[in-house]
């Protein structure tokens, strides 16, 4: 109907709409207006008809139809079925009355369907694929395509699994600063993009804080009548949506009653029995979707650069790391040292990620200024030290800029005193 009174807003459009004398012209259907019709009446896909009066003048017919938000010539017209218009004025006063209150139809009387049988109808997501969590984590993990290649093919499999009895789990090696904990982060949030409706919440405990049963407590949840039942499950509340990403840092550090009481039957057969606070009894959480990862840099030197999966897993049992675990783990991932090209890269990815927690965004980068940073750099520390020189150097500059008002691009030049200009 819409579509059929625009006409009118064109020179032509009088002559496009009104046939010649003594004849009629057909138009589609006028729905979509939220229009009523009596039992018995002419449809709502009944045609618009327009005609010449003999008595002079132009008569547009339709099916006669109700809806109280019509109003003007527009009601006269559905209500009545026929309306008489003369001259090209009230032709427009028609068409314009169409477009306003055509737009006018609240969206609650548009029809509407349940959000649930659509979905119920519709086909499964696919799985994340192996190469898209490789781009989705190199983009932020440096100088480990092969681990990373490894971690996320070994993901993508599991994802596959219609019906899984243990989770994916991994032990991630190497030395500190490396990137090791971070690639967890990441995986998870490259889960949670790719599969949003299944959860992926990240759980991230540190080995090392696990020194007694009244720390793994903290984890489980404490039974009642022992101090802190009332906070709750931080394991319990990562899987209350759906499979999480949990990671276990340091596991080394970790206090045995943590093997006994959560890592065997986790990796054995996906379940966690944590305390009830309600009943006073135990409850089970179901993991078996879920992905277990560890991390540790036990006696890293050493372990030879790409060593064999098997000599792995020798080094870590000759180390000290229980056999039970050692045995239980999908995959054992190393993460190298970095080169002088992952070093760089490393410290590129660290001031485009400080500028944007500002609000800012790196449109150059002196080499002399990544030089300097790497020059300060204690080897060891890894990634982790290269941000913190590159945010400490920055600084300064941030906050004159930030002060000025400046959002958008910047400069980082070599300038050890104002490495930042605005561009």
């Amino acid at each position: 109907m819409i579509e059929l009174f625009s006409q009118l807003s064109r020179p032509d459009g009088l002559r496009a709409l009104v046939p010649p004398r003594g004849r009629q012209r057909r138009f589609k259907r006028p729905g979509g207006m939220g229009l009523s019709y009596p039992e018995g009446s002419a449809p709502p896909n009944g045609p618009v008809i327009v005609s010449h009066r003999s008595t002079g003048g132009v008569a547009i017919h339709v099916a006669p139809a109700e809806n109280p938000r019509l109003a003007g010539l527009v009601g006269q017209l559905f209500s009545s079925g026929t309306i008489v218009l003369t001259g090209p004025e009230a032709l427009a006063a028609l068409a314009r009355e169409v477009e306003e209150q055509w737009r006018a139809v609240p969206a609650e009387e548009a029809p509407s369907i349940d959000p649930a049988e659509v979905a119920a109808l519709r086909s499964p997501a696919p799985a994340p694929t192996a190469e898209r969590l490789v781009r989705s984590l190199t983009r932020r993990i440096v100088g480990q395509e092969q681990a990373l290649t490894r971690l996320a093919g070994g993901t993508a499999r599991h994802l596959r699994k219609h019906r899984p009895t243990a989770p994916y789990s991994a032990l991630l090696i190497g030395p500190t600063g490396v990137g090791k904990s971070e690639t967890v982060l990441q995986l998870a949030a490259a889960l949670a993009e790719t599969e949003p409706q299944r959860g992926w919440s990240p759980l991230i405990i540190d080995g090392g804080e696990i020194t007694g049963e009244d720390q793994l407590n903290r984890i489980l949840g404490a039974a009642p009548g022992f101090v802190g039942h009332d906070e709750g499950s931080p394991l319990a509340n990562a899987l209350a949506s759906g499979p999480a990403v949990i990671m276990f840092d340091e596991i080394e550090k970790a206090h045995p009653s943590l093997m006994n009481r959560v890592l065997l039957g986790l990796l054995d057969r996906g379940r966690v029995s944590i305390p009830n606070p309600q009943r006073g009894q135990s409850r089970t959480l179901d993991a078996s979707g879920s992905i277990v990862l560890f991390t540790s840099n036990l006696a890293i030197d050493d372990l030879p650069a790409n060593a064999a999966e098997e000599d792995l897993r020798q080094h870590l049992r000759r180390h000290g790391l229980r056999p039970e675990l050692v045995g239980r783990l999908s995959d054992i991932v190393q993460f190298g040292a970095l080169d002088g090209a992952a070093e760089v890269q490393a410290a590129c990815l660290a001031v485009t990620r400080v500028l944007e927690e500002y609000g800012l965004s790196a449109a150059s980068i002196s080499p002399r200024f990544v030089a300097s940073c790497l020059n300060a750099h204690d080897e060891r520390s890894g990634v982790r030290g290269i941000r913190v020189l590159v945010e400490r150097r920055l600084h300064v500059s941030l906050e004159g800029l930030l002060d000025a008002g400046h959002r958008g691009g910047v400069h980082v030049t070599d300038d050890p005193d104002a490495p930042l200009v605005a561009s």
